[in-house]
């Protein structure tokens, strides 16, 4: 990968509770990230920026909005599948409001009896 001879890779990988992409899009992530194909745009760059500094949770999602709107129309990297699962977890917990990227993503708010 430091190389990047390649036709193509398959790599595995999963996001987060925060949307920020960068290690995926952003041009600097050409080394450290997951930007094996070498992606480059500088407007996607800039979202990014904007989107990581955005504190009002509305502006930040209509940015990453922008931002998959703009690699949908690129398509610099196809992704195969996305992995899902069942869980159980004791009817003890309480708050925990699973979505469809993960069922940790609110953690930080759930409590025990």
């Amino acid at each position: 990968t430091e190389s990047h001879d390649f036709e193509a890779a398959m790599v595995g990988f999963s996001w987060g509770v925060d949307p920020d992409q960068q290690s995926m899009w952003a041009t600097q992530s050409y080394g450290g990230g997951f930007n094996l194909g070498k992606y480059s745009n500088t407007q996607i760059d800039d979202i990014l920026a904007k989107a990581l500094g955005e504190l009002d949770q509305e502006k930040r999602k209509a940015l990453y909005i922008q931002m998959q709107n703009i690699l949908a129309d690129e398509v610099p990297s196809v992704i195969l599948f996305f992995t899902q699962a069942l869980a159980g977890v004791n009817k003890r917990v309480h708050n925990l409001f699973p979505n469809a990227v993960s069922i940790r993503w609110n953690a930080h708010t759930w409590w025990v009896d």
